[in-house]
């Protein structure tokens, strides 16, 4: 059964500067944005802001629960520079505590990305990186998205998603690293049904 998101469930705004989000491009804002998206999970949705800024992330952010979240990000950069694989997933990988396994499209779903930049930093960091990592979930939308300079991987991982929406996006820039790759899909699909790094169905 397709899950249908409530207009309702992204009425409450919850803005990552108010979590303590620095965004200057210096300060490590990981723990405060983790903080917030927790903060809408435990809610059972709501609508993540991200006032014009730079925000450098040393680890993924990862929505865990019940999803039902809007990103707005016009005027804003997530960036890195540290190594680590995706600045956004639905999961916990298999190998990390706490893991989680999503089957069919149960995952964290009904989520909308809109207006932010990702700023893989292929230039300084040459570690591969993924803008978005998704697994099985259902109603996913990007707009208005920009994922610069992914390095060895792909701008959008999509892996076993249902109701897959992505509109004036623009993808730009690509470090090869792999020699036995010289270049890659911007969006990757794929149906997850076994993958390192993603949950099975």
């Amino acid at each position: 059964m397709t899950r249908v998101l409530s207009p309702r469930q992204w009425e409450t705004e919850y803005n990552v500067k108010a979590y303590g989000a620095i965004g200057d491009g210096s300060a490590d804002d990981t723990p405060k944005i983790q903080a917030d998206v927790d903060a809408i999970q435990t809610a059972g949705g709501g609508t993540l802001t991200f006032p014009p800024g730079t925000y450098r992330t040393v680890d993924a952010i990862r929505i865990v629960g019940v999803g039902n979240m809007r990103v707005i990000g016009y005027g804003a950069t997530m960036t890195r520079t540290t190594a680590f694989g995706a600045f956004w997933t639905n999961f916990i990988d298999s190998t990390a505590p706490g893991a989680t396994n999503y089957p069919g499209y149960t995952g964290p779903s009904n989520l909308r990305f809109e207006g932010i930049t990702i700023d893989c930093n292929g230039d300084a960091v040459v570690d591969g990186c993924i803008g978005f990592m998704l697994c099985h979930a259902e109603n996913i939308s990007f707009h208005r998205v920009k994922i610069l300079d992914v390095v060895d991987a792909h701008a959008l991982d999509i892996n076993g998603i249902k109701n897959l929406n992505v509109t004036n996006c623009t993808f730009k820039g690509f470090t090869a690293n792999d020699t036995a790759r010289a270049f890659s899909e911007a969006i990757q699909l794929d149906g997850s049904f076994s993958a390192v790094g993603a949950p099975s169905a």
